[in-house]
């Protein structure tokens, strides 16, 4: 069954806080929740709780300064003592209240300081924490928050947050999931719910983007429910969406409003509690109403999905035709890629090493200017110069060895920055090559010559394999492969440049794009899971070469920019280049190219677009 949680702070507010229970069971609740302080007198708050036959779903323990932007203290070192007593102090009012949930906010990234010293820090005051409420009948909720609308959380994924509750190992600490949040930091909700769900210790949700009502995005709401109902019984959960417009907002004063613990607006459900009493008519008028407007903003949505890169209609998302034709030497392209694949050494993924961090930003982010190299020849009019102030995260590190790329992605701009050659010399950020790529959800994910990160001119974020692709289970883009001897002074669309120099007319060209064969059953096949992914990408949306490389290799996401390695758990030690020999190189075929002389292509443009 099914009860709805009224959050006191954003709801009723014409009353004082000691009269909103009351207010809250006439309106046909029975659980409510609040951010901290409840009221002046947290205990006179519990006290008109239980009075008015309610319970308490879950408090917020104080999350320091939210209006300067702070969302919890645990990893600060110094304040563990400030955590310990904020928590005893909200679970004393949520036992009182006939709860036991207290929701803890772990933090933002500290600049300056290691992230791993940090989440050691945040561990170690969330285990006090919770050691101190476990014997008052208390409990211990975590919460990821997505990048985009909170600068540089320290857990920003519900798997960052299952990891950190594995880490406390308390039994009274455990998951809280929010499907907004897992959605904007470019997660499939459902996959991922499904995946914590034995942590799970509250959930909320709101359609993205936007965070509305249930159908004002485009999450998939019965897919969650039907989630939820299979592994979520006995889970508290909430929806959390925010007002659409003032107009609705003051309709719905009166009725449900709530919170995800920091916003206004929220409806919250709880599974496994007892049937609630039917809500007054006014009530689901006024929830019927928010549900049926329409999203504020929908005309300016961006093409692309939340998470994903370029436009569904780039090459890079566009699934393959399964009879169109072949390159007509094929067969001599494809030996030769195997030839170079075998004589320097065999296939690797670059991760640790000559691999993409992304740093994905939100908008507050301060923006600072990154140095261009002097004699850069700059194309007229082109967007793709990056000389604005870019928002450079404080924690910014380039990718290990030579190239030292790094990539910032913000979505809410919809603008993505790539550089090559990335250097913090004292307080001076300088990079040799670069590019900036304006309204990255309808890119077509190439970038005009002579810009980029890459020799190609193609994306350096474009065809890796992401943290995204990891925890959902499938690749759905085209992947990006470098190799040592790209075709000298000749290069093919999608690349706009090259930096290849083998004579032999058979080595692949930088743009060079394959596909396995259609034909070919991948399920029969005996490959490590990351390989099988890496395949049936290959075989749907195909291969793209990207760069000039010591090997063949693939590119997965450089653990820099999310602050750990999401290819620990899958790779489990395996051995990179004998589960990538095991590829079906051989079923490989290359498709039809236009070769165009002789290093750069100043001819193509980039269809006009613009950041948000």
């Amino acid at each position: 069954m099914i009860a709805w949680s009224a959050h006191l702070s954003t709801l009723f507010t014409e009353l004082p806080p000691l009269e909103r229970p009351a207010a809250a069971a006439a309106a046909g609740f029975s659980l409510v929740e609040s951010w901290w302080p409840p009221a002046e007198d947290p205990a006179a708050w519990a006290q008109a709780v239980r009075g008015a036959g309610l319970r308490a779903a879950a408090v917020n323990a104080d999350g320091g300064d939210l209006a300067a932007g702070e969302r919890g203290y645990c990893n600060d070192p110094a304040r563990r003592d400030e955590v310990v007593a904020a928590a005893v102090a909200a679970a004393r009012v949520a036992v009182a209240a006939g709860g036991s949930a207290v929701n803890l906010l772990v933090g933002r990234v500290r600049p300056g300081e290691p992230w791993e010293d940090q989440l050691r820090a945040a561990v170690e005051a969330v285990r006090a924490a919770a050691e101190a409420v476990a014997p008052m009948g208390g409990r211990l909720v975590i919460e990821h928050l997505n990048a985009v609308d909170v600068d540089d959380p320290l857990l920003w994924t519900p798997a960052d947050a299952a990891r950190f509750v594995e880490l406390v190992d308390h039994p009274a600490v455990t998951v809280l999931f929010d499907a907004y949040h897992a959605a904007m930091a470019g997660l499939d909700p459902v996959t991922e719910l499904d995946a914590v769900a034995g942590r799970l210790g509250h959930v909320q949700f709101a359609d993205c983007p936007g965070r509305g009502a249930p159908g004002t995005g485009r999450l998939d709401l019965a897919r969650r429910d039907r989630v939820l109902g299979r592994r979520g019984a006995g889970v508290p959960a909430r929806r959390s969406h925010r007002r659409r417009a003032a107009h609705a907002a003051a309709a719905l004063t009166p009725a449900c409003h709530a919170a995800p613990g920091l916003r206004a607006g929220d409806v919250r459900l709880r599974v496994g509690s007892p049937p609630m009493r039917r809500p007054r008519p006014l009530l689901v008028a006024a929830l019927v109403m928010l549900a049926a407007l329409p999203a504020a903003a929908a005309a300016a949505l961006p093409a692309a999905p939340p998470g994903q890169m370029f436009s569904p209609g780039s090459f890079w998302n566009t699934p393959l035709k399964p009879g169109s034709g072949l390159h007509p030497r094929s067969d001599a392209i494809v030996a030769e890629l195997i030839r170079q694949k075998d004589a320097y050494g065999g296939p690797w993924m670059n991760i640790e090493r000559y691999s993409v961090p992304i740093y994905r930003v939100g908008p507050k982010v301060k923006r600072v200017r990154v140095h261009e190299p002097p004699g850069v020849s700059h194309r007229r009019g082109s967007s793709f110069r990056w000389s604005s102030p870019i928002p450079v995260p404080a924690r910014v590190r380039p990718s290990a060895g030579l190239d030292q790329h790094v990539v910032i992605w913000q979505p809410t701009s919809d603008t993505m920055w790539e550089f090559w050659g990335f250097q913090r010399t004292g307080g001076r950020l300088t990079a040799k090559a670069g590019a900036r790529i304006l309204g990255v959800s309808r890119s077509p994910g190439i970038i005009e010559a002579p810009y980029g990160a890459t020799a190609s001119g193609l994306p350096a974020a474009a065809g890796v394999v992401t943290e995204r692709d990891i925890r959902r289970g499938r690749i759905d883009h085209a992947i990006a492969i470098a190799i040592p001897e790209p075709l000298r002074e000749r290069l093919t669309l999608p690349a706009t440049r090259t930096d290849g120099w083998s004579e032999n007319p058979d080595a692949p060209m930088e743009g060079q794009r394959f596909r396995l064969d259609p034909s070919l059953d991948i399920a029969s096949l005996d490959l490590h899971p990351l390989v099988r992914m890496v395949a049936v990408a290959a075989q749907r949306y195909g291969i793209v070469v990207r760069d000039k490389s010591g090997a063949v290799v693939f590119y997965g996401e450089d653990p820099r920019g999310i602050g750990r390695n999401p290819f620990t758990r899958i790779l489990a030690g395996a051995d990179r280049k004998a589960i990538f020999e095991a590829f079906p190189w051989n079923r490989l075929q290359a498709l039809p190219s236009t070769p165009f002389c002789c290093w750069q292509n100043w001819n193509w443009k980039a269809p006009t677009v613009t950041a948000r």
